[in-house]
């Protein structure tokens, strides 16, 4: 990409990558906790097997990226290597939406958690 003949202004974006494994770990654990679960007398080592799971998978780390060409710049970048533009940090009001994002992620993941373990407790005592 050639230099642009005028200055652009865009952000540094951050990208969520994973740092290792393909998630066969995570799988298995989960896989591992579900049949635990399924049992009457091992469903907290089921909670521990899907907890070390959803460990194990949350490997993860952050790329930052140009906004204008998509390459990877340093983190503490002021001007894309490749394309020059000037990299401004994101507005508070941005961050405050990635934070809320990444929250209601979570929250909705451990929702669902919590209503598979209460079934399943509630059909093993029905039962």
């Amino acid at each position: 990409m050639n230099p642009p003949s005028e200055q652009i202004y865009t952000y540094r974006m951050t990208r969520k990558v994973r740092a290792g494994g393909s998630g066969c770990a995570a799988l298995g654990f989960g896989i591992l906790g579900l049949v635990c679960l399924l049992s009457i007398a091992a469903w907290p080592l089921g909670l521990l097997f899907f907890l070390i799971g959803f460990l194990v998978d949350a490997k993860s780390k952050h790329l930052s990226i140009c906004g204008y060409c998509g390459n990877e710049v340093a983190h503490s970048s002021v001007l894309c290597p490749t394309c020059r533009a000037d990299l401004a940090d994101p507005t508070p009001a941005m961050r405050a939406k990635e934070a809320f994002k990444q929250a209601l992620k979570t929250t909705v993941m451990l929702a669902i958690i919590i209503i598979v373990v209460v079934a399943v407790v509630i059909s093993k005592q029905s039962a």
